[in-house]
């Protein structure tokens, strides 16, 4: 599958917020969650704490519409790196959760990512494994 480039994607409500020369933190939520729904509590804790933070809603999620055409994981990381960028951030510790977990690996490329924090992750890539094994009777 050919990866969408991030320019083709609609534009991603994007929560920016902190002080502009704060350390950079950029946000990757679920798949099936939302910037909202997963660090609603956490975004302005960070801001308070002297962060700048980045927090990005998927196209499909939240307050951002659906993509025309498919969607890649590394066009989605692509895309959250871009929205990073316009936010202020030369580099950031991204935060990711479940899905968010997948787009910190695939950042991690891109010379920005300075440190990454991860809950709710899985194997990637996503394929049974030893933890999707039944147990003993």
């Amino acid at each position: 599958m050919a990866q969408i480039p991030a320019a083709s994607l609609p534009p991603l409500s994007t929560t920016v917020t902190g002080p502009a020369t704060g350390p950079g933190i950029l946000l990757a939520h679920g798949a099936t969650g939302s910037i909202e729904g997963n660090y609603a509590e956490l975004i302005p804790a960070l801001a308070a704490s002297g962060h700048r933070v980045v927090a990005p809603d998927y196209p499909g999620s939240g307050r951002t519409p659906r993509a025309a055409d498919p969607l890649t994981l590394n066009g989605l990381a692509d895309a959250l790196v871009a929205e990073a960028v316009r936010g202020g951030l030369e580099t950031f510790t991204l935060i990711g959760f479940s899905l968010g977990t997948a787009v910190d690996d695939a950042t991690r490329g891109s010379g920005k990512t300075a440190g990454v924090a991860e809950g709710g992750a899985r194997p990637f890539p996503w394929f049974p494994g030893p933890c999707d094994r039944p147990g003993p009777d």
